[in-house]
């Protein structure tokens, strides 16, 4: 019953407490937007500043032109991630259109190295030759919806496998 009273009095225990009562914790690794100058940049810190993003926002200008175009139907919560206004005319999704093994081009012509691989699920790289034929292959055999494949028992075999 304590943990009810808490509750109900806006209390959560074992978590952070907002400073307001109002104001929601973030839950996980989401940080909100900072809307506010976090300190003064030198004349330096400035001048470097502005000549990044103008470098930036030239080299990936397709980039930061689709987002703006679609940015009313696209939400992306990890490029507002550590926003600060110093540097928001830089901050927008790169929009890649093909990749291959550990690289991936933009729209622009910018080849970068994938460091992330997709957040684990391109381990393998991107489109790795043995993952294509297999795809082709099974393209020209087809892939029906609705009947049982044979692939089907395998596939669940392999998602229960315990191999510790």
């Amino acid at each position: 019953m304590p943990a009810v009273a808490a509750s109900a009095a806006g209390v959560n225990a074992g978590l952070p407490a907002a400073s307001k009562p109002d104001e929601v914790t973030p839950f996980g690794p989401y940080k909100p937007p900072q809307t506010a100058v976090s300190r003064d940049l030198t004349e330096q810190q400035k001048k470097h500043l502005d000549v990044l993003i103008d470098r930036v926002t030239r080299r990936t200008a397709k980039s930061k032109s689709i987002t703006q175009e679609h940015r009313k139907v696209l939400a992306d919560p990890r490029v507002v991630s550590g926003f600060r206004p110093q540097w928001k005319e830089m901050i927008y999704p790169i929009v890649t259109d093909r990749s291959k093994g550990s690289r991936i081009w933009d729209i622009d012509g910018n080849e970068y190295i994938d460091l992330v691989n997709g957040f684990g699920p391109i381990m393998l790289g991107h489109r790795p030759d043995f993952v294509e034929k297999a795809i082709e292959q099974q393209l020209h055999e087809g892939f029906e919806t609705g009947p049982q494949t044979p692939l089907a028992g395998e596939s669940g075999q392999n998602v229960l496998r315990d191999d510790r």
